[in-house]
């Protein structure tokens, strides 16, 4: 059974079957069959060679994550091009739709801060957020997790990696400076001497 469903993000849609698999809403979704123009000769075909299942995250539907399973079509003309079908929601080799790129991606870049604070330090609203994007994005969520164990380690150790850091400033400023070098040991060299190790770094400038 087919029918034409109105879905946030998709427009004239054919749904062919919807499944609920493990939380989640599964959408199997097809377009109308359409003539298309050739991208090669400009002609117009409408021979399907074949055509292949395009998975992809979209965007929740009441509140659960919707997995699109898109057939899309392969195309064949007469001067032996082939070429898929376009749609306006989603691009070639794409495991999420415009809509999902759009909006959460946006919303995510938005509210950056709450990844930054401590869990534990987070209201409700901000709790809920969390959680929310955390299951949209699997490497998302280990980022988060491995940040919350750094700071945890961080807190064990009553430690900050705050000498490192001003380290690694120091060494870009001096390769800004020097537009480049040509060899690593001179620039190992040039580190040494600058941060004070000088033992070190004139054996080093002696040995060139």
């Amino acid at each position: 059974m087919k029918s034409i469903m109105t879905i946030p993000g998709l427009k004239d849609v054919l749904v062919t079957k919807v499944e609920e698999i493990e939380g989640k809403y599964a959408l199997f979704i097809e377009i109308p069959k359409r003539s298309p123009i050739c991208p090669a000769c400009q002609s117009i075909t409408s021979k399907v060679q074949d055509d292949h299942i395009q998975k992809m995250n979209h965007l929740k539907w009441f509140e659960r994550l919707t997995v699109l399973y898109y057939k899309r079509r392969c195309y064949v003309c007469s001067c032996g091009k082939r070429f898929s079908e376009k749609t306006s929601f989603i691009e070639r080799d794409q495991r999420f739709s415009k809509e999902w790129h759009s909006y959460d991606w946006k919303r995510v870049k938005r509210m950056r801060h709450v990844f930054y604070k401590r869990e534990a330090q987070l209201n409700e609203k901000q709790l809920w957020e969390l959680n929310r994007y955390r299951s949209l994005s699997s490497q998302l969520k280990m980022a988060h997790e491995l940040k919350e164990a750094y700071c945890e380690w961080f807190d064990w150790a009553k430690t900050s990696n705050g000498f490192l850091e001003g380290i690694n400033n120091k060494t870009k400023v001096m390769k800004r400076h020097a537009y480049g070098y040509k060899r690593f040991d001179r620039l190992r060299a040039k580190i040494l001497l600058t941060l004070k190790y000088k033992e070190v770094g004139l054996h080093l400038t002696q040995r060139l």
